[in-house]
């Protein structure tokens, strides 16, 4: 399990970081997060505003980590493209979404609200 969950750690430091750079980019000034280890997993949770006139980048992002269908293949692929590539700005979005388990997004008149779940590998 301690080589599990540090894989997983690593991981979700990388969700983290798509997840920051997505809200700076809507125009976030002020992001308070909040991690939490479980038995089976890292639980994270954001809060964040964004800049109104850019709320269809908020949409985007909130879609992006709801996928309909989550394909483990896309996140080995990833793991193994990390770094080497680079196909759009919301390609790496799309695999978050398809790297985490469970997603709660709230998107609201200038807050956006984030529950991602990833389990222990």
């Amino acid at each position: 399990m301690k080589q599990t969950s540090v894989i997983t750690r690593e991981k979700m430091s990388r969700i983290l970081d798509e997840l920051y750079t997505a809200l700076f980019t809507a125009g976030a000034q002020n992001i308070s997060m909040n991690i939490k280890r479980w038995d089976d997993g890292l639980s994270i949770h954001l809060e964040s505003d964004y800049d109104p006139a850019l709320r269809n980048k908020v949409e985007d992002l909130a879609r992006f980590l709801k996928p309909e269908v989550r394909n483990t293949a896309f996140e080995e692929t990833y793991w193994a493209l990390v770094g080497c590539d680079r196909t759009g700005e919301d390609s790496e979005l799309m695999l978050v979404g398809q790297m985490v388990d469970s997603a709660d997004v709230s998107v609201e008149e200038h807050r956006i609200r984030l529950c991602l779940f990833k389990k222990y590998e």
